[in-house]
């Protein structure tokens, strides 16, 4: 009987000792953690990423570190689990970790000129693929599971039109891009301005307009500390020395503070349209699901 009960208490022991001390966030041994998305951070050096820390280490005079994240699933539980404190998150990612953990959208990012909408589209090299009929059986290239533009809401108009492509995922827009070139795919879902380096794809649908993502602090995170990280992010786009980091993560030009309602309409496009859109998932993959209204709480 003792046996048993010291095998079960002790590892709840190491659970609380794990546990971050919310009061001392920012210490040498308690370091705030910024969590970076992949479609962020693909274009950064470790140069650039290391340099951000020690820029807002410096400037806010705490323990700074980023973290990056390929993985969507084990970066929204990063989140619940309190082991990152602020994130960039793509759409879907900041929609999901609404709905589960109430993450904060601290603020919006703005693209072009102070945009803080953008339009997806589904586009091909093929002239044979015209329509969206056109693309009925055939390989359709999207950067994950979880991108609004280039799988979320394209799976929403081909279930919709019975249109059945066969999903693969690249990992990013520049790898659908390759894959159109090499023939691996026959159309992939991007971004509009990504037509501005790469001209020769055809557009065949545009979608939108889509809300831009937020930069998120969670729930239970200090309110200065997250207001503090929010100053120094706006103030980088202001600094010549680090704009341009900041305009390598997903061509970010700026932020504004977030709107929080700006999102209801598109997590209930998403959340109305779930079954659709889960059912065009390739086998094998499993994915975090919107399985209720956004809340506001």
């Amino acid at each position: 009987m003792f046996r048993k009960l010291f095998i079960l208490v002790i590892p709840a022991l190491l659970m609380v000792s794990c546990s971050r001390d919310e009061k001392t966030i920012g210490s040498l041994k308690n370091p705030m953690v910024m969590g970076i998305s992949k479609s962020y951070y693909e274009h950064l050096s470790p140069n650039d990423l290391t340099m951000l820390e020690t820029k807002i280490s410096n400037d806010l005079k705490i323990n700074f570190k980023i973290k990056t994240f390929d993985d969507s699933v084990r970066f929204i539980e990063s989140i619940g689990n309190k082991d990152v404190d602020v994130a960039f998150l793509t759409l879907n990612e900041y929609l999901i970790a609404r709905e589960e953990f109430k993450v904060f959208p601290a603020l919006q990012v703005l693209r072009g000129k102070g945009e803080n909408k953008y339009y997806g589209i589904i586009a091909s090299l093929n002239n044979d693929i015209k329509n969206l009929k056109d693309i009925d059986g055939k390989k359709f290239a999207a950067r994950n599971e979880y991108s609004i533009a280039s799988f979320v809401l394209p799976s929403i108009l081909f279930f919709k039109g019975n249109i059945k492509p066969e999903f693969v995922f690249s990992g990013s827009y520049d790898d659908s891009y390759n894959m159109l070139k090499n023939g691996k795919a026959d159309a992939a879902g991007f971004y509009k301005t990504f037509l501005n380096d790469h001209k020769d794809l055809n557009v065949i649908y545009e979608i939108g307009p889509i809300p831009n993502e937020p930069v998120i602090c969670r729930k239970s995170l200090d309110t200065e500390l997250c207001n503090s990280v929010k100053k120094e992010l706006m103030n980088l786009v202001s600094d010549d020395e680090y704009v341009k980091i900041i305009n390598s993560m997903a061509d970010i030009t700026g932020f504004s503070e977030a709107d929080i309602s700006e999102y209801k309409e598109i997590h209930q496009t998403i959340l109305n349209n779930s079954n659709g859109i889960y059912s065009l998932v390739p086998d094998g993959i499993k994915i975090r699901k919107l399985l209720e209204d956004y809340n506001f709480n």
